[in-house]
């Protein structure tokens, strides 16, 4: 999960230097006028095409399927840099998101279809900075950041550990001196 969370920053981020100089071909339009689908695992797992599950219409996911072993197949012809890889697999997280039958998340689908699932989907580009100068300028910092995040959220945990666990420790003992002045009453 981590791993994709980098491809798309990585692909907002650089998109900026993607000029697909080695592709010869617009791979937005090119993707978009194709009408080929792919039997693949979206079609198989997350549509009505290969299961009973409904996130996708059975088209939409074979399209997601294509456009997902086209990019593949470009990166793999050496017609993709890095850089243009991510931002495309960005994109099309991005796109993906536009016609899914879900409320928000995929930890379940609608059980009738959305008006915005039916939809054709649309391979597009991710928003970025055209710039991505102020982006690149704060990165050095943003690598000491992660430890100032952890440390922050380590003593936040802490903190509220502890006093969860004084609480707890100050209920106990009040309960042991009741306990022992019962106790003592029955002596």
């Amino acid at each position: 999960m981590l791993n994709w969370c980098v491809v798309y920053t990585s692909g907002r981020l650089n998109a900026h230097q993607c000029d697909f100089s080695k592709l010869n071909v617009p791979p937005f339009e090119h993707l978009n006028k194709t009408a080929k689908i792919t039997e693949g695992f979206f079609f198989k797992n997350y549509s009505p095409g290969g299961s009973q599950r409904m996130y996708f219409t059975a088209e939409n996911a074979g399209k997601i399927d294509y456009f997902r072993s086209k990019i593949e197949e470009w990166k793999n012809a050496e017609f993709l840099a890095q850089n243009e890889y991510n931002y495309l697999l960005a994109s099309l997280i991005d796109s993906v998101s536009d016609v899914s039958n879900t409320a928000g998340v995929y930890g379940a689908f609608l059980k009738k279809w959305d008006p915005r699932a039916l939809k054709p989907i649309v391979f597009h580009s991710v928003d970025f900075t055209k710039e991505g100068a102020s982006e690149r300028v704060l990165l050095p910092s943003r690598r000491k950041m992660p430890h100032k995040i952890l440390n922050a959220i380590l003593s936040t945990l802490t903190r509220r550990i502890l006093k969860i666990n004084m609480e707890r420790i100050i209920i106990l003992l009040n309960w042991t001196v009741r306990r022992a002045a019962v106790r003592e009453r029955r002596f």
